[in-house]
């Protein structure tokens, strides 16, 4: 039965749903993949991971029948072929970036004066910025060094220091690093009071309106990453707009959440280009897109903008989201993964962890391509594979990120250079989607 008829009236409480599937409270944990194992001549990264509780697993749902199956072109080479953009144009497809939907609306007015914004384009790899503290705007300026084109941030201070990723975005121009606010997908987040913490350390006052706390939120956002109005410096007002702006989790209840949700919608298509939602189960994703698309009928609530990015963690406890996925893929919307390597790497030692990075497909994979390819490299390779994802990556080491850039472009380059690599990507693929329970035709 659909959820969004299971809970019909939008006053019901979704806190039970939410906790049922490991995200209900979880917007003080941010939003990050970053955690690497101990090998030979890596440093481990020095940021902290977090337990999950064992009585907290989601129950694993039933896969469908097959109502999201899109059967590919036997011609196609499997798990790279969703997206095409001209900015792409000389890459081999596992790397190119990713179009986020556009979703007109008749709510939402355009004028001759501003007519609509370009196409958003969202790179593979995204740079995650939780947990860097003081370290933020260098490691920002290294990460667009390295080659990385989009950034995640939120205005949460408990987490994350959103002035200064605007500082390393203008450290980035600066040096000519970037010579565009528009050459780097910026993603930022509104987090609701459960996930701050009090004033003075909260980007609001919690005792105000829901509408009010949205704004605040999102007004300091744009002073944060783009100077003005007591941030720390950014890219420049004439360049002031958010790639996406992400709802960091639900709200307790359907109300609330819509109501955050109508005060984001204001903002779109020109400050914020486009919205999304975090830490949320499949069936909350589902009622808000239901409700952002239907505009008759008991199901209307006003909204009028669908979500375009989600973004949820990657691991077994959700069964990979596989489901959320493929829901996803059918309509267009990008799958954000974070925790990609914290919650599958054995070496981490988590409870309830599956070792994916040390599985067979990852290693045949680096093997079969060679030239010291890591094995989080070729892990991350075959979870952009999926086929919809971008992979939020946070490492701190300027090493890292570059041989993450480098490693996916060169498994990208083999996988379509012969016949031969064609074939070795199509059965590591095939390997690493039974490894998380997916069918290879489910694609």
């Amino acid at each position: 039965m659909s959820p969004f008829v299971i809970s019909k009236a939008s006053h019901v409480s979704i806190s039970a749903a939410c906790r049922g599937s490991l995200y209900y409270c979880r917007a003080s944990l941010p939003s990050i993949s970053s955690h690497r194992a101990v090998t030979p001549g890596r440093r481990q990264s020095t940021l902290p991971h977090r337990h999950l509780s064992s009585n907290s697993r989601a129950s694993s749902s039933s896969r469908s029948s097959g109502t999201y199956i899109r059967k590919r072109p036997p011609s196609a080479l499997k798990g790279i072929t969703m997206d095409s953009s001209p900015s792409s144009t000389g890459k081999p497809a596992l790397t190119r970036d990713l179009t986020l939907p556009s979703h007109p609306s008749p709510s939402i007015a355009t004028t001759k004066s501003q007519p609509p914004p370009p196409a958003t384009r969202t790179p593979r790899l995204v740079y995650g910025t939780a947990w860097k503290k003081s370290r933020t705007a260098s490691l920002v300026h290294a990460a667009l060094r390295a080659g990385f084109r989009g950034i995640d941030t939120a205005n949460q201070p408990r987490h994350y220091s959103e002035p200064l990723v605007g500082e390393g975005l203008r450290l980035a121009l600066a040096d000519g690093t970037i010579s565009s606010r528009g050459e780097v997908f910026v993603q930022t987040k509104f987090t609701c009071p459960r996930g701050q913490d009090p004033p003075p350390d909260c980007p609001y006052d919690p005792a105000d309106p829901l509408e009010k706390q949205v704004r605040d939120s999102v007004e300091g956002s744009f002073a944060n990453l783009f100077g003005g109005g007591g941030g720390a410096g950014g890219v420049g007002t004439e360049a002031a707009y958010i790639d996406s702006l992400v709802l960091h989790s639900p709200m307790d209840t359907y109300t609330d959440t819509f109501a955050v949700w109508r005060v984001l919608e204001t903002y779109v298509p020109h400050r914020i280009r486009h919205l999304g939602i975090a830490n949320a189960p499949f069936e909350v994703i589902e009622r808000l897109y239901h409700e952002a698309t239907t505009t008759t009928g008991p199901g209307a609530s006003g909204l009028s903008v669908p979500p375009s990015v989600v973004q949820n963690r990657f691991y077994a406890p959700t069964d990979y989201d596989s489901e959320l996925r493929r829901w996803c893929r059918e309509r267009g919307i990008v799958y954000q993964s974070f925790w990609t390597l914290t919650a599958n790497n054995a070496d981490m030692r988590q409870r309830g962890k599956v070792n994916l990075v040390g599985s067979e497909p990852v290693r045949k994979l680096a093997a079969a391509v060679g030239g010291g390819l890591s094995k989080e490299a070729a892990y991350y390779s075959l979870v952009l594979g999926l086929e919809g994802i971008t992979i939020l990556d946070g490492t701190t080491s300027e090493a890292h990120m570059r041989e993450d850039l480098d490693g996916i472009d060169a498994v990208g380059r083999f996988a379509e250079s012969s016949t031969e690599g064609k074939e070795v990507w199509g059965q590591c693929l095939a390997g690493f989607k039974a490894s998380i329970g997916e069918e290879d035709d489910d694609y």
